[in-house]
């Protein structure tokens, strides 16, 4: 598993290169292509922030702060809180989202976005509370509904293990934690100049099946509003 998060780790970076190439001073950029849609939760303009909340399952909270290195690659930060879930205790969770446009033709638009997420306390080996990390690589298919709003689908990843595991390379102890994959669905309309409000749904799989081992469960779900500044 320890290969299978370095080789995403790896995609988010040469996705951002290319990215910061296209546009670097001195090169001939070629013209940029449209967003998809203008209501757009995932790419702020060039140069512009933005900030996100939002609820749902896992996270009963998020809040994100946003910046468009270019239109078509982002970076964020995030933190998320989880509830309480029976025997499972709530915890918070902080890290990185970014994303890059892999291409545009007209009314489409496909893009990656890998959330990376550090747990500083999940309950783990013999119960005690360890600090976790999760990457949540996700390509998604977009399509413009018009200039006020589109509709996406995605497949992806989740990986997870405990930083004792990722940091011993599984030798101090097993490596606890798995891969998933995901399937999503989603929309996003504008509700104002510079603001969009977004949801998406999502189950997390075991191959085709929903996921038995998942915590919290196999559904992902998630509604909140994106202004741009």
């Amino acid at each position: 598993m320890l290969r299978k998060l370095q080789l995403l780790a790896a995609s988010v970076v040469l996705l951002a290169s290319h990215a910061a190439f296209a546009d670097s001073p001195g090169e001939e950029a070629a013209p940029a292509s449209p967003p998809a849609s203008g209501a757009d939760p995932l790419f702020p303009h060039a140069g512009h922030f933005a900030g996100t909340v939002a609820s749902g399952v896992p996270f009963v909270g998020v809040g994100e702060a946003a910046y468009g290195f270019t239109d078509r690659f982002a970076l964020g930060a995030m933190v998320g809180a989880t509830p309480n879930v029976g025997g499972i205790e709530g915890t918070l969770g902080v890290g990185l989202r970014p994303r890059g446009v892999v291409f545009t033709s007209g009314a489409w638009r496909s893009s990656l976005v890998a959330p990376v997420l550090y747990y500083p306390q999940v309950s783990g080996f013999g119960g005690k509370m360890e600090p976790w990390m999760l990457v949540q690589p996700t390509l998604t298919l977009e399509h413009s509904l018009g200039p006020d709003a589109s509709v996406h689908g995605g497949v992806g990843l989740i990986a997870a293990a405990c930083m004792d595991s990722i940091l011993t390379l599984g030798k101090e102890h097993d490596m606890q934690g798995g891969v998933w994959n995901t399937a999503t669905l989603g929309a996003s309309t504008r509700l104002s100049a510079h603001t969009t409000l977004f949801a998406e749904a999502g189950i997390v799989l075991q191959g085709v099946v929903p996921a038995t081992d998942w915590i919290g469960g196999p559904a992902i779900a998630f509604v909140g509003v994106t202004r741009e500044l």
